[in-house]
């Protein structure tokens, strides 16, 4: 895969040599531009869309940090910063923001071609997130989960849904609720079927999977007490079931929740 990158500099050397001293396309670099001043980096940034971008602090117009507060967010690239001055508290700005790298002048051409490498492998990550956060976004928002709170089921089937969402982490079986509903399984189990358009396991399964996505969001537990918690008897089946609906391990959703700003802990 390929990479845009966008240099701001207003030092014409320092940018022309940053440009050209390094073969980027065989660094994975596609193709690279220059900016001159702050105002120049977020136009660029808007109509280029990089995914580095390696920009001066000092500039005229728009400092460094004020265009990655402004854009990085939205544009989702991974920065790295260059600077004459080794000040604490523009190094401690740069961290908040996320900052791949932060490089002092004169460029130690080494460390820059570490930080892009370091880049490259941020973005790789990011890539997989994205991948991930589709995968669950679909699950979310798919099937009888979903249609469920737009439906209005009879009292019998509503009765079953009430249980699952009570009894989730239990043991449930078709036989347990119908002996608590005192009706025979294959009547319930007729009427769920016309009613949510899912077999009763299924339904069951999505459920379980998706409280264990809100555990992983809300609360630090391991992916062990989660399963458990879940109505999941070892990790082992948990693992292969969230796999198989989600499609991503429960490990990945984990790191993700943990890592990308969609999947943020709710607060």
């Amino acid at each position: 895969m390929g990479y845009k990158m966008l240099i701001i500099e207003d030092e014409v050397m320092i940018r022309k040599g940053l440009a050209r001293f390094a073969d980027w396309k065989a660094r994975g670099i596609t193709e690279v531009r220059e900016a001159s001043n702050g105002a120049e980096g977020l136009a660029q940034i808007r109509e280029f869309q990089p995914d580095i971008v390696i920009t001066d602090i000092n500039m005229p117009i728009r400092s460094g940090l004020e265009i990655i507060e402004e854009t990085m967010v939205e544009y989702k690239y991974v920065p790295i910063i260059i600077s004459g001055f080794s000040d604490f508290e523009y190094a401690q700005k740069a961290i908040e923001y996320g900052v791949t790298a932060y490089l002092l002048k004169p460029i130690d051409t080494d460390k820059l071609l570490e930080a892009v490498e370091k880049a490259k492998k941020e973005l790789h990550k990011q890539s997989l997130l994205e991948d991930y956060r589709t995968s669950t976004s679909e699950f979310i928002n798919s099937g009888a989960l979903r249609d469920e709170k737009q439906q209005e089921y009879g009292p019998i089937v509503r009765q079953m849904l009430d249980y699952i969402h009570e009894h989730y982490a239990e043991k449930i079986t078709l036989g347990i609720i119908a002996e608590h509903l005192h009706y025979s399984e294959n009547f319930i189990l007729r009427r769920f079927k016309e009613e949510v358009k899912a077999n009763f396991s299924e339904y069951l399964s999505q459920y379980r999977i998706s409280q264990s996505m809100e555990l992983m969001r809300n609360m630090d537990l391991t992916l062990s007490d989660i399963a458990v918690r879940c109505g999941f008897s070892e990790y082992k089946y948990f693992r292969i079931v969230f796999t198989r609906y989600v499609g991503c391990t429960p490990k990945d959703f984990q790191r993700m929740v943990n890592e990308d700003r969609f999947f943020a802990k709710k607060q």
